[in-house]
């Protein structure tokens, strides 16, 4: 099956290439990746980056637009879509996807037609080997079912009907879009691997706490106000849990 892998990158010269790199290692006679880049206005080097790469990756493409944030972003790597592409991943330009993570949950799609999406886990980490591309040596880690887009795989079908992402909104995006889709009473499956290492560092934009939050407000209301036109009583799923992170500056 095809799998289209969307990287919404703005300067992240630094981290592109170990994040290409652990998406290149997963293709295999029955994993075939189309990975296109989204250089979102970046003024640094990404752009060579990702050009050089693709020299000797043609499944890489780039697609450059002026700067309007992740959501812009990732619409347009959706616009960009191979007629082919039959499921839909995202990766965060600046983390690790594990290896065979798309070995263990295509094999899902295949024998479910029905089947809308996996959701995995992730493990946030203090520090990643970008040689080995796994958490470095002495890093401080968690694992966790976050709030992601990156740790899921979805159907395109599926996908779409969610209607992409939401360009006003600067935080909270993946929790509108994941909220939007859960909607629809989706049929998906929980996964027990780990899809994403999680690079904190100081560009995260989820380290900005207080503006995350005034943005999930805006998300629940807007999901709110949509149920109750709609009627809808049933409860969207929860399953997962970011209290493990609450002291993690501290530890």
């Amino acid at each position: 099956m095809k799998i289209s892998v969307i990287i919404p990158a703005f300067n992240r010269e630094r981290f592109i290439v170990p994040a290409l790199r652990s998406l290149a290692r997963q293709r295999t006679d029955k994993i075939d990746l189309d990975i296109i880049v989204v250089d979102d206005g970046s003024t640094d080097g990404t752009a060579h980056a990702v050009t050089a790469f693709a020299e000797d990756a043609p499944f890489v493409r780039l697609v450059r637009k002026e700067n309007g944030g992740p959501s812009s972003a990732r619409n347009a790597g959706l616009k960009n879509l191979l007629p082919g592409t039959e499921l839909i991943a995202f990766l965060d330009s600046d983390d690790i996807c594990v290896d065979g993570r798309f070995a263990k949950e295509v094999p899902l799609f295949e024998t479910d037609p029905a089947l809308g999406l996996t959701y995995a886990k992730l493990t946030i980490c203090s520090a990643l080997d970008d040689e080995r591309l796994e958490p470095a040596e002495g890093a401080k880690r968690e694992t966790l079912r976050s709030v992601s887009v990156t740790t899921c795989l979805f159907r395109r079908a599926v996908l779409e009907r969610a209607g992409g992402f939401d360009e006003t909104l600067i935080h909270a995006e993946d929790w509108d879009f994941l909220i939007r889709l859960f909607e629809q009473d989706v049929r998906y499956e929980l996964m027990d691997h780990v899809a994403i290492l999680y690079r904190r560092h100081p560009g995260n934009m989820t380290k900005l706490v207080q503006k995350g939050r005034e943005y999930l407000k805006k998300v629940a209301l807007k999901s709110a106000f949509r149920r109750s036109r709609t009627h809808e009583k049933k409860p969207l799923p929860v399953f997962f849990d970011g209290s493990d992170l609450r002291d993690w500056d501290n530890k």
